[in-house]
């Protein structure tokens, strides 16, 4: 029974998002704003590539390891 109710409250929060809609308009939905239009300027962006960050403490362990 919980589980039956987490599921429906998770259905109902995702009901407004099509899946035929691309990142860029869920995110226009999601956002309420177009996040590849630039804040600065207000012209068109071109999405390249995500990342994600690395946290320093990896970046200064592999240092270490590397050069000791």
């Amino acid at each position: 029974m919980k589980d039956a109710k987490l599921t429906n409250n998770l259905l109902g929060i995702l009901k407004g998002i099509k899946k035929s809609q691309n990142w860029q308009q869920r995110q226009k939905q999601y956002r309420g704003e177009d996040p590849l239009i630039c804040k600065t300027c207000n012209r068109p962006m071109s999405f390249v590539k995500s990342c994600t960050p690395i946290k320093s403490s990896h970046v200064k362990a592999s240092f270490q390891r590397t050069f000791g």
